[in-house]
């Protein structure tokens, strides 16, 4: 069973125990795996991945998308002892070096597909995160 934020949000009207009682473990389920640091992070790392080609992958959207708030978000970074700009960038570390792996790709597109605006950004950071450019990495595989 699944609810949209904004549904969330709303007044009960009525009291319902029985409906209660059926959802609850789901639910506390639920928080329970937001709890755990590591699943939290691999949970906001799926999210980000689904977002990031999109180019609107803010920390919002991430949030509205697991079901929290922002500042929910932000503290349970913080407890894992990380930022969400950190997992951002972790992600398209990895996109960045999977997609390196096609040939057929050129940097434009592995740049657009990892949500950067402009292509330099994209080659600045493919280079502090590897210490060479697209095609010096790409050499290297072959």
């Amino acid at each position: 069973m699944s609810f949209n934020l904004q549904d969330l949000e709303l007044p009960f009207l009525t009291r319902n125990n029985s409906m209660w009682r059926m959802i609850e473990p789901e639910l506390n389920r639920q928080l329970e795996e937001i709890k755990t640091p590591s699943d939290f992070i691999n949970s906001l790392h799926k999210e980000v991945q689904l977002l990031i080609p999109s180019g609107d992958c803010s920390i919002q959207n991430v949030a509205r998308k697991l079901g929290i708030s922002s500042r929910t978000l932000q503290r349970n970074l913080a407890q894992a002892g990380t930022t969400f700009k950190v997992e951002l960038q972790s992600v398209q570390k990895k996109m960045a070096l999977h997609f390196s792996n096609d040939l057929n790709l050129t940097t434009d597109e592995i740049s657009y597909l990892l949500g950067y605006s402009e292509v330099s950004s994209f080659t600045r950071a493919f280079r502090k995160w590897t210490g060479m450019t697209l095609n010096q990495y790409r050499k290297k595989l072959i």
